[in-house]
């Protein structure tokens, strides 16, 4: 498969669809550095993946900056780094992974 089909298929809208309908929504607060919630992203869910669909398909798609956050780890009194996708980065790289996850089935992994 060539890149320019492995792009239509990622951008697929149905594909989107599938990959929003896996990403974790435990969290409808969670965001990005841009600010928008998982809560916000859904308000606008069609409009949002077609803008995204788009962008990826015209080439002017771009990862935005992850948003640091610290979390207190378990019996510890440290912090533990995390780094937050935006909503829409999250859409596309599970999107990516589930187009990519068939071929790495495939691996024979002792």
């Amino acid at each position: 498969m060539n890149s320019g089909s492995a792009l239509l298929a990622i951008s697929d809208k149905r594909h989107l669809h599938k990959a929003w309908r896996e990403i974790s929504k435990r969290n409808m607060l969670s965001k990005g550095s841009d600010n928008v919630t998982i809560k916000a992203f859904k308000a606008s869910l069609d409009q949002n993946l077609s803008d995204i669909s788009s962008e990826l398909r015209s080439g002017r798609y771009t990862f935005q900056k992850l948003r640091a956050h610290a979390i207190s780890k378990t019996a510890s009194s440290k912090l533990r780094p995390l780094q937050i996708a935006s909503v829409r980065d999250r859409v596309v790289m599970k999107s990516i992974a589930l187009f990519i996850e068939p071929t790495f089935r495939s691996f024979d992994l002792p």
